[in-house]
């Protein structure tokens, strides 16, 4: 082919080909790095799961009705954070343990997650602890408040997503369930009540009949969304409506969505949730 090319146009022949095999040199190099593989514990079995799909089908699964682009990129980057944050930690993610739960993603997760795949949240240059959550009641609680543990970046604040209608949830009991659940001879379900709350609004201390017991044991032995909930005595027993969906820790999807709607972009959306943070290109 080189021999049909005019000596006048010899040159930039030449430079054009070697353009393009450097361009195809870049792209195999992107696919293979899109294609990077992370091992996951399944059960009893370690197997090796495509990151930026299982990204995206984590990231759907857990925000799936989010319509933002910057949002659905902020979620990625924050589990794709998360990722490496556990890896370094362990030899595997522990699937149950983290929370992730993977759906066949479709393409505009999977355009998210390649977005978030070349990018990662750093405090003081490492991975950070990326927590996030469904809803709450207004406020993020701090990883001191929910896990005795203090984090600088996972901070008690505001968190963009109070009175959304889309985390509320109503319950009811009759007394003849609640003596079961809570394995008592006679609960006396108008004794009932709220005795105190933390600042984001989660139950601490519950008083059912003459016990005292925590929210969170309240919410989880009734199989509530959260422990941000309030309860009240009706003719047919026990009405619980909860507010929210998760610990309350970190970013806050419905907050997020509420950022997004108002313009704020996905590195913007991360670092209101992690103060003190950074987004970085991921050094693959």
């Amino acid at each position: 082919m080189y021999c049909f090319v005019h000596k006048k146009y010899r040159f930039w022949a030449v430079v054009g080909i070697v353009m393009l095999i450097f361009t195809v040199i870049l792209i195999c190099c992107g696919a293979s790095t899109k294609k990077a593989m992370i091992p996951v514990q399944e059960q009893e079995k370690i197997v090796q799961r495509e990151l930026v799909e299982y990204v995206a089908g984590c990231a759907q699964n857990m925000a799936g009705d989010t319509e933002n682009a910057e949002v659905r990129k902020a979620v990625c980057t924050a589990i794709h954070t998360d990722i490496w944050y556990l890896l370094q930690r362990m030899e595997a993610i522990p699937q149950k343990e983290s929370g992730f739960v993977w759906e066949k993603p479709d393409h505009v997760w999977m355009d998210a997650a390649e977005w978030a795949a070349d990018r990662i949240i750093l405090y003081h240059g490492e991975p950070i602890l990326a927590a996030y959550y469904k809803c709450g009641f207004g406020f993020c609680e701090s990883a001191q408040q929910i896990w005795g543990e203090d984090i600088p970046y996972l901070i008690s604040q505001k968190s963009m997503d109070m009175n959304d209608t889309k985390c509320r949830q109503k319950y009811q009991f009759e007394k003849e369930q609640l003596q079961q659940l809570f394995s008592k001879k006679a609960v006396d379900c108008s004794k009932v009540q709220v005795l105190s709350r933390s600042e984001a609004g989660r139950v601490l201390w519950v008083q059912i009949g003459e016990d005292k017991i925590s929210g969170e044991m309240f919410a989880d032995v009734l199989g509530l969304m959260s422990d941000i909930f309030t309860v009240c005595w009706n003719k047919d027993g026990l009405e619980v409506v909860c507010i929210g969906e998760g610990k309350c820790v970190g970013l806050s999807i419905r907050g997020a969505e509420n950022l997004g709607q108002m313009g704020t972009d996905a590195e913007s959306i991360l670092q209101f949730y992690y103060p003190g943070t950074i987004v970085k290109p991921f050094d693959k």
